[in-house]
């Protein structure tokens, strides 16, 4: 749709772009950058509805929102689609704790699960390849992977408690 406010210069393209944007940025997106609140359905349900602990913050709709965002600058030319779509891709990294180095074939996991959860699991594609990556409380586990996996100086150990997590990967 931003293309085709870009193309055609219909202004009713942009405002309603522009009302989209200012209901996902202000009102259904976590501080993190994190989109898709509700699990059931990955998406978003009423306005506000932001939980903490049990957030679905769905992987994917961080990444259209960095496409999203970049649509909207080029635009509009205005730097606060880039700075939302920097805040979607700290979230991605951050949140995940991955680096992923495609130059490199390198996907390098540091611990990234947040205290008030019991697990997280996350697909990435690399490659034409699904690659998991599963946290929990003890464990890291990283399947699929056609890279290199790097556990980093302090991925076999918690942020909580300092104590060795069983870091391995499956193929």
């Amino acid at each position: 749709m931003a293309d085709m406010a870009a193309l055609t210069g219909e202004k009713g393209y942009a405002e309603a772009l522009d009302r989209i944007w200012g209901d996902i940025t202000n009102m259904r997106m976590h501080i993190t950058g994190g989109l898709g609140a509700v699990h059931g359905i990955e998406g978003f349900g009423p306005q506000y509805e932001l939980p903490n602990a049990h957030a679905f913050n769905e992987t994917c709709a961080a990444v259209g929102n960095v496409f999203f965002n970049h649509r909207m600058f080029l635009l509009h030319k205005d730097a606060r689609y880039l700075d939302v779509a920097e805040v979607a891709l700290l979230y991605l990294e951050g949140l995940a704790g991955l680096h992923l180095s495609v130059p490199d074939e390198k996907l390098t996991i540091r611990p990234a699960l947040p205290e008030a959860w019991d697990w997280m699991e996350f697909r990435l594609p690399i490659k034409n390849q699904w690659a998991k990556v599963r946290y929990t409380k003890d464990d890291v586990e990283v399947s699929g992977s056609p890279f290199t996996v790097d556990r980093g100086p302090n991925c076999c150990v918690t942020r909580r408690s300092r104590s060795p997590l069983n870091c391995r990967e499956t193929f």
